[in-house]
């Protein structure tokens, strides 16, 4: 979330930075300082904001949003072709990036959004310009389309090393929107820039 001090407020930082451990300054515009900060999850997220209200603290609650973007991203989506059931979402160091955790009975993924995702904008594109980059074997990747409902549909590329795959994806112009590894490598999802087509 973001948090702004005015200069009759800087006096609170200390009881602020009690509150949101990990707080750092993001901007100085005028006379408002602006905070980073995470909020809490539960009750300890109820006190958090109580505390803002009460001292008159000017907030922005960035991280619901950004979840709610993220809860669209999926909507609808499968995991191991079975629904869904439970999306976690938490902040990575600094808040550089954004940790998802997909899960349902039988799988578990987990996803890294950029700070910058907003979500609007890539859902409402056409899903052909989409494409998911995946590993079938030790020697053997593909990139694999998105269709016009969403499913991965047709194998468009496959590739036998990480830098022939990088070649293809860049020549056709595509973008890694999310990494599906725990370290960033080029597996996972791609969009295509808009003024391109699949060849």
């Amino acid at each position: 979330m973001l948090i702004y001090l005015t200069a009759g407020q800087r006096h609170l930082l200390a009881e602020v930075q009690a509150m949101f451990p990990g707080l750092y300054l993001k901007q100085v515009a005028r006379q408002v300082q602006c905070y980073a900060a995470a909020l809490a999850e539960g009750s300890e997220a109820i006190s958090q904001v109580q505390f803002l209200r009460q001292q008159k603290i000017r907030y922005k609650d960035d991280e619901y949003e950004r979840a709610n973007w993220i809860r669209t991203f999926f909507y609808r989506a499968e995991l191991g072709q079975r629904p869904i059931e439970s999306i976690s979402i938490h902040a990575g160091e600094e808040h550089l990036s954004y940790e998802v955790m997909l899960k349902n009975r039988s799988q578990v993924a987990q996803l890294y959004f950029p700070a910058s995702w907003r979500g609007g904008e890539e859902i409402t594109g056409s899903m052909l310009q989409w494409l998911v980059v995946q590993n079938l074997t030790s020697e053997r990747m593909v990139a694999v389309g998105v269709n016009s409902v969403g499913r991965m549909d047709e194998t468009l590329y496959t590739a036998t090393s990480v830098q022939e795959m990088e070649t293809w994806l860049q020549e056709g112009c595509f973008e890694q929107w999310i990494c599906t590894t725990l370290q960033w490598s080029v597996f996972g999802v791609y969009r295509q820039q808009p003024h391109y087509a699949f060849s």
